[in-house]
């Protein structure tokens, strides 16, 4: 079984909650209202492996990290069934931590970052330095107007 994690903007929770069932090939367009054009960008899980992110952008201790986890907005379930297919809600502090990253701070991250336990080895810091700077540019385009949104899909 495999999962799919595709970010993307949206202006609220209402319409990020549209993409469910259709996909965000079908929703995103330049005359669909409610979205930031530009996604989407297929990336880590939004809980674990992208907290772990922000924990190494923060450099924060593990247990602090652990901690990011446990926030009310963190992989807050906006709509769908977390079993099959859902709209997650990215955190306000990783969304953040990745708008105050500059490139040589996803740098300096990603291979730390593919080390992680989830990624079981297979993951190669230039592969995610990729995802890393095309969420943060994801983020920077929703900065002002949207909030970022994960739809994870198995």
């Amino acid at each position: 079984m495999g999962v799919t994690n595709e970010y993307f903007a949206a202006a609220d929770d209402t319409a990020a909650a549209r993409v469910l069932g259709v996909g965000l090939g079908v929703v995103l367009g330049p005359l669909d209202d409610g979205f930031v054009l530009g996604g989407p960008v297929l990336g880590p899980d939004p809980v674990v492996e992208l907290t772990t992110l922000e924990a190494l952008l923060r450099g924060l201790p593990d247990e602090a990290a652990i901690a990011l986890i446990d926030r009310p907005d963190c992989g807050r379930v906006v709509a769908g069934d977390p079993g099959e297919q859902a709209v997650l809600a990215v955190a306000d502090g990783t969304v953040a931590a990745l708008l105050g990253a500059d490139d040589g701070a996803l740098e300096r991250a990603a291979g730390p970052w593919s080390q992680a336990e989830e990624f079981w080895g297979q993951a190669e810091p230039e592969v995610l330095l990729a995802v890393a700077t095309a969420l943060r540019e994801l983020c920077r385009r929703a900065e002002s107007t949207a909030r970022v949104y994960c739809l994870t899909t198995l």
